[in-house]
């Protein structure tokens, strides 16, 4: 594949097709100085994410020029790798992409505008005018950091209907309250873990590998992902998005967490000195009203179920654990799915709760699909 055909892969993924350079453009250097920063940022971030061979990175690292990473002939390993990556991206989502494009061209346009305000301080009026056109840029700025947030946090296969569906949008932008089971994971004895491993990398190495698949698995179970707290994960499961079934999703995801920490503590084991028997992720869960806010720019969820929630992540490695709301509602609809057993919880400050001991049973099952998802475009 030629350099510049990669060149034109990058670009095609931020901009719209009607949009799309001519064949003299391709060929221009205007247009290749125009993008060439975010080629190397996007090159950079491969290299953060592991993508590149030690060999390929300390290349890469050494010369940083970008018409050589471009043209030369040192670099087309690392060209044929990027384009590898970046199409097996494409494939889930361009959205990201021109989202990434986008925030860093409006940034640029922030700055420049601020500088064009220092310039007319003298012309009151001019001042007033510049400042209002900051004012707009600042908006959309925000505006495109918060879609980001928000794609960062569910599935790509619903991009597409959250950039192209307004109403569909505003749902989980809006301050309303929503119904929305509640998962707390924690991995406990989590300290304890990372003083038995052989050094600190290796732990995070287990860390982000199993992090990976915490995230995977709730995506594809359509939660929302709220947060990673280091040593655990915070998600949600909205019955608008994740449909009327969003409560047997919320245990499927429980179940398929850990199963991927027992799968991924045994692949690593050779990474700690001792191997502890009681480890695991606890897991609690909660039902009920959320309020969905943006705090820093980014999606994230308070109400009881949250707090509640939490503190059901306090149960024994393996175990799930829901609160009172929680179980009204599983054993009410999942009666011959699950096996629940009543049981208590210390939490500090309140004593023994009252908290019930779930399984998830291995019977055929196939949830409900939120209503949204046939007026996605099938093509």
């Amino acid at each position: 594949m030629r350099t510049i055909e990669f060149y034109v892969i990058l670009k095609f993924s931020m901009a719209d097709s009607e949009k799309q350079p001519s064949e003299e453009q391709k060929d221009s250097s205007a247009f290749t100085e125009e993008y060439s920063e975010t080629l190397t940022h996007f090159l950079h971030s491969l290299i953060h994410q592991n993508h590149f061979t030690t060999n390929q990175r300390n290349t890469f690292t050494t010369n940083q020029n970008f018409k050589d990473i471009l043209y030369g002939s040192e670099y087309s390993e690392i060209r044929q790798r990027a384009i590898e990556v970046y199409l097996d991206s494409y494939q889930t989502s361009c959205a990201t992409f021109r989202l990434r494009a986008e925030i860093s061209a409006l940034e640029k346009k922030a700055h420049k505008q601020a500088d064009e305000i220092t310039k007319h301080t003298a012309d009151k009026k001019r001042t007033i005018q510049e400042i209002d056109k900051l004012r707009g840029i600042i908006d959309e700025l925000n505006n495109k950091q918060g879609l980001q947030h928000l794609l960062n946090s569910v599935s790509s296969d619903v991009h597409e209907k959250i950039e192209t569906d307004e109403k569909f949008r505003l749902q989980f932008t809006s301050d309303a309250e929503v119904n929305a089971f509640v998962v707390s994971i924690d991995i406990r004895r989590s300290t304890e873990l990372m003083l038995k491993a052989r050094s600190p990398k290796l732990f995070a190495d287990f860390i982000t590998t199993l992090c990976g698949d915490l995230e995977d698995i709730f995506k594809q179970n359509w939660a929302v992902i709220d947060k990673f707290t280091g040593d655990g994960i915070l998600a949600f499961f909205p019955e608008f998005f994740s449909g009327p079934d969003a409560g047997f999703l919320a245990l499927l995801a429980a179940k398929q967490a850990n199963d991927a920490f027992s799968r991924r503590y045994r692949q690593f084991r050779t990474s700690f000195t001792t191997i502890l028997n009681d480890v695991g992720l606890g897991t609690g869960i909660d039902y009920g009203k959320v309020h969905q806010v943006r705090m820093a720019g980014a999606l994230t969820i308070v109400g009881q179920p949250v707090v509640y929630a939490c503190r059901m992540g306090g149960a024994p490695a393996g175990k799930i654990l829901m609160n009172q709301p929680a179980f009204e509602v599983i054993s009410n609809r999942y009666e011959n799915l699950t096996i629940i057993d009543e049981t208590l919880i210390s939490i500090k400050a309140e004593g023994d709760l009252v908290a019930y001991d779930v399984r998830l049973l291995n019977r055929d099952f196939i949830p409900e699909s939120p209503s949204w998802i046939p007026s996605m475009s099938k093509e």
